[in-house]
């Protein structure tokens, strides 16, 4: 994240550069190499480049070029995508698949908004709105509201993390996750 100006302001920018994990291994840029499917997930789950970097709990991006994916009219690199995709589901429940702007959202929101307790409240100083952002805090005290300037927001519990969505909470022994969409500005998360 480069170039954040005006965070205290509703114009807030900044530049946000998504580096892929992987190589466009579909087709290729030009759609002249042929792609291969067991270089992002293998046939038997356990390998490839996408296992060992959602293992390690870091985002796994990959990129595709179109003349790979459309491979000369063969469509080759689209149906490679498609079996990382079934292999990938198969093989975890948690998977959030998001577009480029989504996650450039994120990390910027990420990155720069500002969190302070104040007894039983989380005032939240956010620069830049998020969609289903997600915090964990300590202990096992629930979320009961969100309070934004135009409204309020109720959270429901959810039974496991991979339920987790906008106005959920999901409570352990030692900490509680809580997903909500984020506003720009100034918001109060209110705990019981």
């Amino acid at each position: 994240i480069h170039n954040a100006v005006n965070l205290d302001t509703a114009e807030a920018s900044c530049s946000v550069h998504i580096i892929a994990c992987t190589g466009d291994w579909f087709g290729g840029w030009d759609g002249l190499t042929p792609g291969n499917a067991d270089r992002f997930i293998t046939p038997d789950l356990s390998g490839g480049r996408l296992v060992e970097v959602i293992e390690a709990e870091e985002p796994a991006i990959f990129l595709c070029h179109w003349p790979g994916i459309y491979y000369n009219g063969e469509e080759l690199g689209f149906d490679i995508f498609k079996t990382v995709v079934t292999r990938l589901e198969e093989k975890y429940d948690h998977l959030i698949w998001m577009t480029l702007s989504e996650i450039a959202d994120y990390w910027a929101a990420r990155a720069h908004t500002h969190f302070n307790w104040e007894a039983n409240t989380l005032e939240i100083v956010a620069p830049f709105a998020a969609d289903s952002f997600t915090i964990s805090t300590p202990g096992n005290t629930a979320p009961i509201d969100l309070e934004t300037i135009d409204r309020g927001v109720h959270f429901k519990e959810v039974s496991s993390i991979s339920d987790l969505s906008a106005n959920t909470f999901y409570q352990s022994a030692d900490r509680t996750i809580i997903c909500f969409d984020l506003p720009q500005g100034s918001s109060r998360l209110v705990f019981n």
